[in-house]
């Protein structure tokens, strides 16, 4: 079975009733036509996109995959590695390290998040405070003419 694949842009993205999804894409059935054909209720699966060829598409798998889970991935690492849980476990009292006064060390979760997903809520966070400073100018300018 011969797949022949079509450079082609995604045109539009449709959800279906439950998870199901189309797509619309546009495409030129060969070099020399210069109107576009449009393809409706393309499957999801038919769909390949490169990496990196865009902006907004992810640049690597790692950054895809994350951004298929929302662009951020949170994992809970369980304690059972700690040195004291043994003795915890004993009834006995954990051991104090003299370089630190601490009685372990242990990591409980690591937040993995993709370059794009912390570009994205960068933008978000610029756009909320521009849109706070013009507010509070907005303020100022009314208290101004208020006391005139």
């Amino acid at each position: 079975n011969y797949n022949h694949w079509k450079m082609a842009l995604l045109a539009k993205v449709v959800k279906k009733r439950g998870k199901e999804i189309s797509c619309y894409v546009s495409y030129l059935k060969d070099s020399t036509d210069e109107d576009e054909t449009l393809e409706s209720n393309v499957s999801p699966s038919r769909i390949r996109l490169v990496l990196g060829s865009d902006p907004s598409i992810p640049s690597t798998m790692e950054e895809a995959h994350l951004a298929l889970m929302g662009g951020e991935h949170t994992i809970h690492i369980s304690s059972a590695d700690n040195n004291n849980d043994a003795a915890t476990a004993n009834n006995a009292l954990p051991s104090i390290d003299e370089h630190t006064g601490l009685s372990g060390w242990s990591t409980t979760t690591i937040r993995k998040v993709s370059s794009h997903y912390e570009q994205n809520q960068e933008k978000k966070r610029k756009r909320n405070h521009e849109k706070e400073l013009a507010e509070y100018q907005e303020k100022k300018a009314k208290e101004i003419q208020a006391r005139k």
